[in-house]
């Protein structure tokens, strides 16, 4: 595990960007790369993460990768079957998905994945499930652009969620 927050962040970015280069999943990468520098380790949550690439199931709705950063802010702060009547979780698990929510909507204009890729691809929106159309946007970039955002997205996390972690680790 990296010793300082600056070198979890430079090691999330780096492991966001391999995932992104293997698996090409918004929402899997971002996870999977918390997972790893935060050591959430959880095969489960992960796989689940698959589902909601490219806007829940290529659908272009909530971005995958934020998506991805809300699974992460509840396996850290949410409840489950042991604790399923903590609303003090709860409303911390709620609280801090919204800071998360604001952040991203503020920080990529939209937490639609249509209007970030339509953003990506100058104003068009390319459907990745459309082969034609898939390679115009590797053309364009979109998947590196989308590779940044998981990249920015998950040194954001780190860098908010860093001592908290430590703390349940310690």
């Amino acid at each position: 595990m990296p010793v300082s927050k600056e070198e979890a962040v430079a090691a999330g970015r780096a492991k966001a960007r391999e995932y992104m280069r293997l698996c090409g999943s918004c929402a899997q990468s971002t996870v999977m790369a918390l997972q790893d520098i935060l050591q959430l380790g959880d095969n489960a949550v992960a796989r689940a993460a698959t589902a909601m690439t490219g806007g829940i199931g290529g659908q272009g709705d909530a971005c995958g990768c934020l998506l991805g950063a809300a699974m992460i802010t509840g396996m850290i702060y949410g409840i489950d079957q042991h604790t399923i009547e903590d609303k003090r979780r709860m409303s911390a698990a709620i609280g801090k998905t919204t800071l998360l929510y604001n952040w991203f909507k503020q920080a990529h204009g939209s937490a639609r994945c249509r209007d970030i890729v339509t953003g990506f691809g100058d104003g068009v929106y390319y459907d990745m499930g459309i082969p034609e159309q898939a390679e115009k946007a590797r053309d364009l970039g979109i998947d590196k652009k989308c590779g940044d955002l998981v990249e920015k997205t998950v040194a954001h996390m780190i860098d908010i969620l860093w001592e908290n972690v430590q703390a349940m680790n310690s």
